[in-house]
Protein backbone atom coordinates (compact mmCIF):
# COMPACT_ATOMS: atom_id res chain seq x y z
CA UNK A 1 0.00 0.00 0.00
CA UNK A 2 1.31 3.44 -0.88
CA UNK A 3 1.63 5.75 2.14
CA UNK A 4 1.04 9.51 2.06
CA UNK A 5 1.99 12.10 4.73
CA UNK A 6 -1.74 12.86 4.94
CA UNK A 7 -4.79 11.10 3.61
CA UNK A 8 -6.32 12.51 0.47
CA UNK A 9 -9.96 12.23 -0.49
CA UNK A 10 -10.61 9.88 -3.40
CA UNK A 11 -11.62 11.88 -6.45
CA UNK A 12 -13.26 8.82 -7.96
CA UNK A 13 -15.41 8.32 -4.90
CA UNK A 14 -16.36 12.00 -4.94
CA UNK A 15 -17.32 11.92 -8.60
CA UNK A 16 -19.22 8.64 -8.18
CA UNK A 17 -21.26 10.25 -5.39
CA UNK A 18 -21.97 13.34 -7.48
CA UNK A 19 -23.07 11.33 -10.49
CA UNK A 20 -25.23 8.94 -8.46
CA UNK A 21 -26.87 11.77 -6.49
CA UNK A 22 -27.62 13.72 -9.64
CA UNK A 23 -29.03 10.65 -11.42
CA UNK A 24 -31.35 9.84 -8.50
CA UNK A 25 -32.49 13.46 -8.12
CA UNK A 26 -33.14 13.68 -11.86
CA UNK A 27 -35.18 10.48 -11.75
CA UNK A 28 -37.32 11.73 -8.86
CA UNK A 29 -37.90 15.20 -10.32
CA UNK A 30 -38.60 13.94 -13.84
CA UNK A 31 -40.83 11.11 -12.59
CA UNK A 32 -42.89 13.48 -10.43
CA UNK A 33 -43.11 16.01 -13.26
CA UNK A 34 -44.42 13.39 -15.66
CA UNK A 35 -46.76 11.92 -13.05
CA UNK A 36 -48.35 15.34 -12.51
CA UNK A 37 -48.37 16.20 -16.23
CA UNK A 38 -45.71 18.90 -16.14
CA UNK A 39 -43.71 17.30 -18.97
CA UNK A 40 -44.77 15.24 -21.98
CA UNK A 41 -44.04 11.54 -22.33
CA UNK A 42 -41.47 11.66 -25.14
CA UNK A 43 -39.16 14.18 -23.39
CA UNK A 44 -39.59 12.16 -20.21
CA UNK A 45 -38.42 9.00 -21.97
CA UNK A 46 -35.33 10.87 -23.17
CA UNK A 47 -34.64 11.95 -19.58
CA UNK A 48 -35.07 8.35 -18.42
CA UNK A 49 -32.40 7.28 -20.89
CA UNK A 50 -30.06 9.96 -19.55
CA UNK A 51 -30.78 8.85 -15.97
CA UNK A 52 -29.90 5.25 -16.81
CA UNK A 53 -26.62 6.30 -18.44
CA UNK A 54 -25.64 8.51 -15.50
CA UNK A 55 -26.47 5.77 -12.98
CA UNK A 56 -24.44 3.17 -14.88
CA UNK A 57 -21.52 5.60 -15.13
CA UNK A 58 -21.77 6.34 -11.39
CA UNK A 59 -21.74 2.63 -10.62
CA UNK A 60 -18.65 2.08 -12.78
CA UNK A 61 -16.83 5.02 -11.18
CA UNK A 62 -17.80 3.78 -7.69
CA UNK A 63 -16.37 0.33 -8.44
CA UNK A 64 -13.21 1.95 -9.84
CA UNK A 65 -12.92 4.02 -6.66
CA UNK A 66 -13.30 0.94 -4.46
CA UNK A 67 -10.66 -0.91 -6.46
CA UNK A 68 -8.20 1.97 -6.04
CA UNK A 69 -8.99 2.43 -2.34
CA UNK A 70 -7.78 -1.12 -1.72
CA UNK A 71 -4.37 -0.06 -3.02
CA UNK A 72 -3.79 3.51 -1.78
CA UNK A 73 -4.34 5.27 1.52
CA UNK A 74 -7.16 7.63 0.58
CA UNK A 75 -10.43 8.63 2.24
CA UNK A 76 -13.68 7.76 0.53
CA UNK A 77 -14.59 4.10 0.91
CA UNK A 78 -17.86 4.98 2.63
CA UNK A 79 -18.74 7.52 -0.06
CA UNK A 80 -17.91 5.01 -2.79
CA UNK A 81 -20.19 2.39 -1.25
CA UNK A 82 -22.94 5.00 -0.80
CA UNK A 83 -22.58 6.06 -4.43
CA UNK A 84 -22.88 2.43 -5.57
CA UNK A 85 -26.00 2.01 -3.45
CA UNK A 86 -27.60 5.19 -4.88
CA UNK A 87 -26.76 4.10 -8.41
CA UNK A 88 -28.31 0.67 -7.85
CA UNK A 89 -31.40 2.27 -6.32
CA UNK A 90 -31.72 4.54 -9.36
CA UNK A 91 -31.38 1.57 -11.70
CA UNK A 92 -33.94 -0.56 -9.82
CA UNK A 93 -36.97 0.71 -11.82
CA UNK A 94 -35.12 -0.12 -15.02
CA UNK A 95 -34.33 -3.61 -13.72
CA UNK A 96 -37.97 -4.18 -12.77
CA UNK A 97 -39.06 -2.92 -16.18
CA UNK A 98 -36.64 -5.30 -17.89
CA UNK A 99 -38.04 -8.27 -15.96
CA UNK A 100 -41.61 -7.26 -16.83
CA UNK A 101 -40.60 -6.79 -20.46
CA UNK A 102 -39.15 -10.29 -20.64
CA UNK A 103 -41.98 -12.05 -18.77
CA UNK A 104 -45.00 -10.48 -20.51
CA UNK A 105 -46.19 -10.59 -24.12
CA UNK A 106 -45.42 -7.71 -26.46
CA UNK A 107 -48.88 -6.20 -26.68
CA UNK A 108 -50.23 -2.79 -25.67
CA UNK A 109 -53.98 -3.01 -26.36
CA UNK A 110 -56.00 -5.45 -24.24
CA UNK A 111 -59.75 -6.12 -24.30
CA UNK A 112 -62.20 -8.49 -22.69
CA UNK A 113 -63.94 -8.74 -26.07
CA UNK A 114 -61.37 -9.40 -28.77
CA UNK A 115 -63.92 -9.90 -31.54
CA UNK A 116 -65.65 -6.55 -30.90
CA UNK A 117 -63.53 -4.39 -28.54
CA UNK A 118 -65.18 -1.38 -26.87
CA UNK A 119 -64.72 1.74 -28.98
CA UNK A 120 -62.10 4.31 -27.98
CA UNK A 121 -63.67 7.20 -29.90
CA UNK A 122 -62.46 10.02 -27.66
CA UNK A 123 -58.96 8.55 -27.50
CA UNK A 124 -58.90 8.18 -31.29
CA UNK A 125 -59.61 11.88 -31.67
CA UNK A 126 -57.10 12.90 -29.00
CA UNK A 127 -54.11 10.79 -30.05
CA UNK A 128 -51.54 12.39 -32.31
CA UNK A 129 -47.85 12.54 -33.10
CA UNK A 130 -45.89 9.54 -31.83
CA UNK A 131 -48.81 8.11 -29.86
CA UNK A 132 -50.11 4.68 -30.81
CA UNK A 133 -53.05 5.02 -33.22
CA UNK A 134 -56.33 3.50 -32.11
CA UNK A 135 -56.86 0.53 -34.40
CA UNK A 136 -58.45 -2.92 -34.40
CA UNK A 137 -56.54 -5.43 -32.28
CA UNK A 138 -54.40 -7.54 -34.67
CA UNK A 139 -55.08 -11.31 -34.71
CA UNK A 140 -51.54 -12.12 -33.51
CA UNK A 141 -51.91 -9.75 -30.54
CA UNK A 142 -55.31 -11.24 -29.74
CA UNK A 143 -53.80 -14.72 -29.75
CA UNK A 144 -51.01 -13.61 -27.40
CA UNK A 145 -53.62 -12.19 -25.04
CA UNK A 146 -55.61 -15.43 -25.04
CA UNK A 147 -52.48 -17.40 -24.18
CA UNK A 148 -51.01 -15.13 -21.53
CA UNK A 149 -54.11 -13.47 -20.03
CA UNK A 150 -56.93 -16.03 -19.96
CA UNK A 151 -58.43 -14.25 -16.91
CA UNK A 152 -59.14 -11.11 -18.95
CA UNK A 153 -62.83 -11.75 -19.57
CA UNK A 154 -65.97 -9.64 -19.35
CA UNK A 155 -68.66 -9.79 -16.70
CA UNK A 156 -72.40 -10.37 -16.85
CA UNK A 157 -74.41 -9.06 -13.92
CA UNK A 158 -78.01 -9.78 -13.00
CA UNK A 159 -78.63 -6.06 -12.68
CA UNK A 160 -80.01 -3.28 -14.81
CA UNK A 161 -77.55 -1.21 -16.79
CA UNK A 162 -78.21 1.97 -14.80
CA UNK A 163 -77.26 0.25 -11.55
CA UNK A 164 -74.05 -1.18 -13.02
CA UNK A 165 -73.23 2.18 -14.57
CA UNK A 166 -73.49 3.87 -11.18
CA UNK A 167 -71.04 1.33 -9.74
CA UNK A 168 -68.65 1.85 -12.68
CA UNK A 169 -68.70 5.62 -12.24
CA UNK A 170 -67.97 5.29 -8.52
CA UNK A 171 -65.04 3.00 -9.25
CA UNK A 172 -63.60 5.33 -11.89
CA UNK A 173 -63.61 8.15 -9.37
CA UNK A 174 -62.16 5.94 -6.64
CA UNK A 175 -59.37 4.71 -8.91
CA UNK A 176 -58.41 8.29 -9.74
CA UNK A 177 -59.07 7.87 -13.45
CA UNK A 178 -60.02 10.92 -15.49
CA UNK A 179 -63.30 10.45 -17.33
CA UNK A 180 -63.05 11.68 -20.93
CA UNK A 181 -66.43 10.53 -22.27
CA UNK A 182 -69.54 9.99 -20.20
CA UNK A 183 -73.01 9.14 -21.53
CA UNK A 184 -75.77 11.64 -20.97
CA UNK A 185 -77.56 10.75 -17.70
CA UNK A 186 -80.86 11.19 -19.55
CA UNK A 187 -79.77 8.77 -22.25
CA UNK A 188 -81.90 5.69 -22.59
CA UNK A 189 -81.04 2.55 -24.41
CA UNK A 190 -79.47 -0.84 -23.97
CA UNK A 191 -75.80 0.13 -24.28
CA UNK A 192 -73.37 2.90 -23.35
CA UNK A 193 -69.58 3.33 -23.35
CA UNK A 194 -67.57 5.29 -20.80
CA UNK A 195 -64.02 6.37 -21.60
CA UNK A 196 -61.30 7.40 -19.15
CA UNK A 197 -57.58 8.04 -18.81
CA UNK A 198 -55.71 5.80 -16.36
CA UNK A 199 -52.14 6.39 -15.22
CA UNK A 200 -49.54 4.02 -13.84
CA UNK A 201 -48.85 4.53 -10.15
CA UNK A 202 -45.20 5.63 -10.18
CA UNK A 203 -44.36 7.40 -13.43
CA UNK A 204 -47.88 8.13 -14.66
CA UNK A 205 -47.79 6.53 -18.11
CA UNK A 206 -51.26 6.92 -19.64
CA UNK A 207 -53.57 4.27 -21.03
CA UNK A 208 -56.98 5.00 -22.51
CA UNK A 209 -59.79 2.85 -21.12
CA UNK A 210 -63.22 2.14 -22.58
CA UNK A 211 -65.92 0.49 -20.46
CA UNK A 212 -68.92 -0.77 -22.41
CA UNK A 213 -72.21 -1.71 -20.74
CA UNK A 214 -74.89 -3.58 -22.67
CA UNK A 215 -78.22 -4.59 -21.18
CA UNK A 216 -80.33 -7.48 -22.35
CA UNK A 217 -83.31 -8.98 -20.54
CA UNK A 218 -82.40 -7.31 -17.25
CA UNK A 219 -78.77 -8.46 -17.39
CA UNK A 220 -75.81 -6.19 -18.05
CA UNK A 221 -72.68 -7.27 -19.90
CA UNK A 222 -69.55 -5.28 -19.02
CA UNK A 223 -66.49 -5.26 -21.30
CA UNK A 224 -63.28 -3.26 -20.89
CA UNK A 225 -60.51 -2.20 -23.19
CA UNK A 226 -57.24 -0.63 -22.03
CA UNK A 227 -54.71 0.65 -24.58
CA UNK A 228 -51.33 2.26 -23.92
CA UNK A 229 -50.64 5.57 -25.61
CA UNK A 230 -46.96 4.88 -26.24
CA UNK A 231 -44.92 1.81 -27.10
CA UNK A 232 -45.75 -1.68 -28.32
CA UNK A 233 -45.16 -3.36 -24.94
CA UNK A 234 -47.23 -2.53 -21.86
CA UNK A 235 -45.34 -4.95 -19.54
CA UNK A 236 -48.66 -6.39 -18.35
CA UNK A 237 -50.09 -3.06 -17.21
CA UNK A 238 -53.32 -3.11 -19.24
CA UNK A 239 -54.26 -6.67 -18.31
CA UNK A 240 -53.64 -5.93 -14.62
CA UNK A 241 -55.75 -2.80 -14.84
CA UNK A 242 -58.69 -4.64 -16.39
CA UNK A 243 -58.65 -7.61 -14.00
CA UNK A 244 -58.24 -5.37 -10.94
CA UNK A 245 -61.08 -3.11 -12.03
CA UNK A 246 -63.46 -6.00 -12.69
CA UNK A 247 -62.63 -7.64 -9.35
CA UNK A 248 -63.50 -4.39 -7.58
CA UNK A 249 -66.63 -4.07 -9.69
CA UNK A 250 -67.67 -7.57 -8.60
CA UNK A 251 -67.39 -6.44 -4.98
CA UNK A 252 -69.28 -3.23 -5.68
CA UNK A 253 -72.15 -5.05 -7.38
CA UNK A 254 -72.34 -7.70 -4.65
CA UNK A 255 -72.59 -4.99 -2.00
CA UNK A 256 -75.44 -3.26 -3.84
CA UNK A 257 -78.78 -4.33 -2.36
CA UNK A 258 -81.09 -6.36 -4.57
CA UNK A 259 -84.52 -4.78 -4.85
CA UNK A 260 -87.38 -7.26 -4.41
CA UNK A 261 -89.43 -7.99 -7.48
CA UNK A 262 -92.72 -6.18 -7.64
Amino acid sequence: MVAYPFQRESRRARWAWRLASFALALLVVAGASHRFELIETMPFLVVLGLVALLAILALCVAFAALARLWQVDEIGIGRAFAAAFLALATLSPFAIGTVLWLTHPMISDVSTDLADPPALRQAERARSGMMNPVAPIPPEAAELQRIHYPAVTGRRYERERTIVEQAVRRLIEREGWRATRLPDPRMEGSGVTIEAEARTLVFGFVSDVAIRLRERAGRTQVDLRSASRYGDHDMGDNARRITDFLERLDEEIEAFPVMPAG
